[in-house]
């Protein structure tokens, strides 16, 4: 918090001074590797999961965009099947890359993740504080024989370096 003096003159020449108290907040900085909770809804043509599990993204930024890398080790369990679907759960690791925009404490972007078995596309918003990056995405996936819509996607992570 710093006290600053200010003059300002007016048509007339005439001039009045003052003071006023100038407060500078720390900025907030995105790169770096960001990590915590998510969960979301998967829904393919006959099953319904629940998935959840960590999230870390590694992101670099420079004139308001940034990318980098993600990282999702998480557990799906299924909630529901019809037409006598056999529906699976278990745990998943996905892998892959992260894009986007920041505009003040805003970002927006997309995440792309796949292993061997599947693959996502996860446009995404979220906002920063100084150490916690909260969003909400949706988006689709495609594996062998199919494709899936994730819906209710939240995460809320915090910043690790």
């Amino acid at each position: 918090e710093y006290t600053v003096g200010i003059c300002v003159k007016d048509t007339l020449s005439y001039q009045r001074c003052g003071k006023a108290v100038v407060t500078i907040e720390d900025a907030i900085q995105l790169e770096g590797t960001w990590s915590g909770h998510y969960g979301e809804t998967e829904t393919s043509g006959y099953c319904t999961t629940s998935n959840s599990g960590t999230l870390t993204i590694a992101v670099t930024e420079s004139d308001g965009a940034f990318s980098g890398t993600v990282d999702d080790t998480g557990t799906a369990s299924a909630d529901q099947s019809s037409e006598g679907a056999s529906c699976e759960g278990g745990a998943f690791h996905l892998s892959g890359t992260v894009e986007g925009t920041i505009v003040g404490d805003t970002l927006s972007g997309t995440m792309r993740v796949s292993n061997s078995d599947s693959s996502y596309e996860l446009p995404f918003t979220a906002t920063l504080t100084t150490d916690t990056m909260t969003g909400s995405y949706s988006g689709t996936g495609a594996f062998d024989g199919g494709s899936s819509k994730i819906s209710a996607g939240s995460f809320k992570l915090t910043k690790k370096t």
